[in-house]
């Protein structure tokens, strides 16, 4: 059996290596040591409460009625296992690669660390189908066809203009199809002068 003051020794050997202009500590003897142990308790327990910290917290919810989930059993292959608390959070690892999560009646999911959440929406089972086979016309192109069809018979009953002369409203007002032309005409002149010259 490992004596009381063997067991304070190693942890009085560890305060006093402590710096000490930060540490302010009596110096009275017995009482030194036994508040130098209470100090280094609390710093071993303020670390193990640190390193529980170093969690991530999750809530799983229904994600019909957006209420936290109870029991949902929470696997981390080879690493931890957790089930939702009455709040539905659960805590995970700081680094894991999937997180599995499961509950009677939902369907399950298995999350990645990349994409993990704060909030993770579980699907109930009831909602799920398996295939969806959907047999019907779509009216909407039926509708365009037939539009179209309609279209091209009218255009094809419409008599021709059989004059070389035609009218556009939209080409009167269009400015640079006026200019384009313009252009056009003087490049004609000039090929002719060339291959007048030739």
């Amino acid at each position: 059996m490992i004596s009381r003051a063997a067991c304070f020794g190693n942890i009085t050997t560890f305060v006093n290596m402590l710096p000490t202009k930060h540490i302010i500590l009596p110096t009275c003897g017995d009482d030194c040591s036994l508040m130098r142990s209470l100090l280094m308790l609390t710093i071993l327990v303020t670390y193990g409460c640190a390193e529980s910290l170093a969690q991530r917290k999750i809530v799983v919810c229904d994600i019909e009625t957006k209420i936290p989930l109870r029991g949902v059993a929470v696997v981390v292959p080879s690493l931890y296992t957790d089930t939702t608390d009455y709040q539905g959070i659960c805590h995970l690892p700081a680094s894991f690669t999937e997180a599995t999560f499961t509950r009677a009646g939902y369907l399950g999911y298995t999350m990645q660390e990349a994409t993990a959440v704060d909030t993770l929406m579980l699907l109930p089972a009831m909602n799920s189908l398996t295939e969806v086979t959907i047999w019907g016309k779509d009216r909407r192109t039926e509708s365009i066809m037939m539009f179209s069809e309609a279209a091209k018979a009218a255009a094809a009953q419409m008599p021709r203009q059989s004059s070389g002369a035609s009218f556009d409203f939209a080409n009167m007002l269009d400015r640079r199809g006026r200019r384009d032309k313009a252009h056009l005409k003087k490049a004609k002149e000039v090929l002719r002068e060339w291959d007048a010259k030739k």
